[in-house]
């Protein structure tokens, strides 16, 4: 084709698209270097970075960044060959002790689990105390004293009072004594005796004692009696409702240390008969470890927190 003006227009045309690829090829040839260069700045910054981390520990950059020579839990930097920093430890030691003192806690009836001496020292003149004697309450309370610093005299402590007096109180006021005592706290760990002797605790009723005996039919002990004979502390609930009074024998037998394979441990009972019927309800063997003054110490409870009369009824 022939352009009136003159000259060719397809020549033109091939002109125009070389000129344009040569600018964009000078284009990606001014930009080549700049990209290069900003890839290797992201190489270096993180270069630098590694570096920095590897060298910021003063001790050896290889135990440092290795997985055992950091505490799994609290990431303290560790020597080589530990997971685990001593504050975590002891702390995971404490966890463990609050978890079974809670446990231990749990035996105590729900009624009786906000005892305290302290409480019951407040209550002291009012109309419904739940414990009213004072010198009973100091009694049971440096029995207490006693039993969690380690010293088992009287090793046996007999607790009898009409129904409703506070017996099973001043039992849970013992029991939650012991388990505080043994709660640790960051700046102190106590004694592993008290530990012990918290987290054995067991409360158990007497009547349960003579359900086990009767449900026992292989001729082993059952599982209520072994914890009851080898419990570090025991409550023994409402003494004489059991069915089976020589389950009581070889319960005091064994932890009283009469056997010779078991320890002295100490026992807190509490029971709604008097000496004089607990003497005629128990043969000879029950009885006389019960009221030696060598092992037992018997104490009478007043209180005025008669449980309500439930045979009455609303319309």
């Amino acid at each position: 084709m022939t352009d009136p003006e003159g000259g060719d227009d397809g020549a033109e045309d091939l002109a125009a698209l070389a000129e344009l690829a040569a600018e964009r090829a000078r284009e990606r040839q001014a930009l080549q270097p700049k990209a290069l260069a900003t890839v290797a700045d992201a190489l270096a910054a993180r270069t630098a970075d590694a570096t920095t981390a590897a060298a910021a520990p003063t001790r050896s950059p290889r135990v440092w960044l290795s997985r055992a020579g950091w505490c799994l839990q609290c990431q303290t930097p560790l020597e080589a060959g530990r997971a685990t920093c001593d504050a975590c430890i002891a702390l995971a030691r404490h966890e463990r002790d609050r978890a079974a003192l809670a446990l231990a806690k749990a035996q105590v009836p729900a009624a009786h689990r906000d005892a305290s001496f302290r409480a019951l020292r407040l209550e002291l003149g009012a109309e419904r105390a739940r414990v009213s004697d004072s010198k009973t309450l100091e009694a049971v309370f440096s029995v207490a004293k006693a039993w969690v610093s380690g010293e088992y005299d009287p090793l046996v402590v007999v607790l009898w009072g009409n129904t409703g007096c506070g017996k099973s109180t001043l039992a849970a006021a013992v029991a939650l004594a012991t388990i505080r005592s043994a709660l640790p706290t960051p700046d102190f760990s106590p004694p592993a005796a008290v530990v012990a002797m918290a987290r054995g605790f067991r409360w158990v009723e007497a009547v349960d004692l003579g359900e086990a005996r009767r449900e026992d039919k292989l001729g082993q002990v059952p599982k209520l009696i072994a914890q009851a004979r080898s419990a570090p502390l025991l409550v023994l609930d409402e003494l004489g409702r059991e069915n089976d009074p020589d389950v009581i024998y070889r319960i005091l037998q064994a932890r009283m240390g009469l056997t010779g394979s078991d320890p002295a441990r100490p026992t807190l009972i509490t029971t709604a008969k008097t000496p004089t019927e607990l003497r005629a309800h128990y043969d000879a063997g029950v009885w006389r470890r019960i009221q030696d003054p060598n092992f037992a110490l018997i104490l009478q409870v007043h209180g005025g927190m008669a449980p309500p009369d439930r045979s009455r009824r609303l319309p």
